[in-house]
């Protein structure tokens, strides 16, 4: 066998020529295309894992907002139920102080009240000490008798 080396030659020049233009036109387009998608997927992955880290710093926030707003809470529930109790403390002092004056008051009034009915009956009772005395005087002793003993009697009855 009977090797031709213009035929090996033609053979490796139109091999070239092949790989040439395979490279140009077929080659090199889908190199690009898939460098393309690789960019596009490395691009999806890398926008995933941003959105991953952007959630978990927001699940972070929510949290200690949520925590926050927790502890917020809390404050303002003991400061208001300490507000509460201050003031339902200040009521009961007014409502004690009221009762009390008013007890005063209501104590004043009977005193003055008894007062008043003692000497009305004091009174009462010094006409009719007066009276009896007249009347019993009057059948047994004379009228200058009975002016001296009335006399005596009201000066100390005053």
């Amino acid at each position: 066998m009977d090797i031709n080396i213009w035929q090996v030659l033609f053979q490796a020049f139109n091999f070239g020529v092949i790989l040439l233009v395979l490279n140009k036109f077929l080659y090199k387009p889908i190199q690009k295309v898939l460098d393309d998608r690789e960019k596009k997927i490395n691009a999806g992955l890398a926008a995933a894992e941003a959105s991953l880290k952007a959630q978990d710093e927001v699940e972070k926030s929510k949290k200690s907002a949520l925590a926050g707003a927790r502890k917020s809470a809390a404050e303002i529930t003991a400061t208001a139920t300490a507000e509460a109790k201050k003031q339902a403390d200040s009521i009961i002092k007014s409502a004690h102080k009221k009762a009390e004056e008013e007890a005063k008051r209501i104590i004043a009034s009977g005193e003055a009240t008894l007062e008043k009915k003692q000497k009305e009956i004091e009174a009462g009772l010094k006409d009719l000490v007066v009276a009896t005395t007249k009347k019993l005087l009057m059948e047994s002793l004379s009228a200058s008798d009975i002016d001296k003993i009335n006399k005596s009697i009201l000066s100390k009855l005053k």
